[in-house]
Parts: structure tokens; C-alpha cells; sequence
């Protein structure tokens, strides 16, 4: 999970210095001048059903079990199906209680059709698009 942090700093001598878990200097902030730090936001991916609950997508990802609130186009169409989906964290409260996060969907990769159904029961979610989400409909090759 992405994890936001801002940082404020009132430094009068030396210099700050800013660095990622790993030791990767981002930033070196000056004495008395202001800083305006942005950080690429992190890719996330996961993998498991992709579910509706309360007309909002959600997907439990089959590893960690984390419930993700989903944002994002073609969601609808793959309700009820195994899916890998990759986007970014976003900073906003997921609206499902049982969502620890919510995801800004780029793209949405189907790993296997059906097979949610004990998924969506464990939590009281649906295998199906919500009533206010309708499917596209796709042409038959």
C-alpha cells in the first residue's frame, strides 16, 4: 500500500536530507528556502475477484486477503471474474467499510471467468455488475 507523507521542516543551518526506505536520496532541502517535494506515485497490482458491493467495485487479493475499493473504466465487465488489476493508491476513504484502501484502476488484465461466487459470499458482496453500473456489450467473434 501506498502510504502518503508530508514532511514540513523549519531548518535555519545544514542541509535536510531526504531519502527513501532504501537509502535513495530524493531530496536535499537548503536552509531557509522553500521546498516543493512531489514523488511518483507507486504502481499496485493485485490479483483476485472482482466483486460489487453497495454499487462500488471492490477485489480481495487472493495473497495478502486485503479488500481494495476499485475505481476506474471496464470494471463493470468483469464482475464475478478472476482479475489482475494495476493502478495507483488513491487518498481518498474507501465508502466500503470493509476496504482498506482504494485503487485508481489503469488497467484491468482477466486472469479466468466465473469462480467467485464463495468470494462474494464471504463478504456479502456481488458476483454481478451493480444495477447502476450496465456491461458494454462485446461482439461475439
Amino acid at each position: 500500500m501506498l502510504v502518503q507523507i508530508i514532511v514540513l521542516t523549519s531548518l535555519l543551518a545544514g542541509t535536510a536530507r531526504i531519502a527513501s526506505h532504501d537509502g535513495l536520496p530524493l531530496e536535499l532541502i537548503a536552509p531557509a528556502r522553500p521546498a516543493n517535494i512531489a514523488f511518483q506515485a507507486k504502481v499496485i497490482m493485485h490479483t483476485g475477484c472482482l466483486l460489487a458491493k453497495d454499487g462500488r467495485f471492490i477485489q480481495q487479493d487472493e495473497d495478502t486477503q486485503e479488500v481494495v475499493e476499485l475505481h476506474g473504466a471496464d470494471l463493470g465487465v468483469n464482475v464475478g471474474n478472476r482479475v489482475q488489476v494495476t493502478g495507483r493508491a488513491s487518498n481518498s476513504r474507501p465508502a466500503i467499510p470493509i476496504a482498506t484502501s482504494v485503487l485508481e484502476v489503469t488497467s484491468v488484465s482477466p486472469r479466468s471467468r466465473g469462480g467467485c461466487l464463495s468470494v462474494a459470499s464471504t463478504l456479502d458482496a456481488e458476483a454481478n455488475p451493480p444495477k447502476n453500473q450496465v456491461p458494454e456489450k462485446r461482439k461475439v467473434r
